[in-house]
């Protein structure tokens, strides 16, 4: 009987063993110390990605900047200009002209071009296409 007894007592202390290294394996799972190292080991990481997505982000970024200056260029006054239209004012006023009919014969304009100015003086008027 007493060797049932230290037996079964030897059982118990080694299943009460194997107990504490679980628990202590589980405790040093959640090792604050362990944790941070884990974490700061994957920060380089995270780091590289994000500044190769920040990369990618400001590519198209650029992109569409560049895409968008290319529009306003070609709406630019100068940009118009450059393609072989004027600008009419009166002179000395200054009002920029939209019509044949706001001028008068003998009137002085002065025409902007996309390299410089012409003074011009109206000769005829023709309020229509029929030029």
């Amino acid at each position: 009987m007493v060797d049932r007894l230290r037996e079964m007592l030897q059982r118990l202390l080694t299943a009460g063993r194997e107990r504490v290294h679980e628990v202590q394996r589980d405790l040093s799972g959640l090792n604050p110390i362990l944790t941070i190292k884990q974490g700061l080991a994957t920060v380089p990481q995270f780091s590289k990605r994000l500044e190769g997505q920040m990369g990618v982000i400001l590519a198209q970024h650029r992109h569409r900047i560049h895409a968008t200056l290319a529009q306003l260029n070609t709406l630019s006054p100068l940009a118009i200009l450059g393609r072989g239209y004027s600008i009419l004012q009166t002179v000395p006023a200054g009002q920029i002209l939209h019509r044949a009919n706001d001028v008068e014969v003998g009137q002085e304009l002065e025409a902007q071009l996309a390299i410089g100015r012409l003074s011009c003086t109206v000769t005829h008027v023709f309020d229509d296409f029929s030029v």
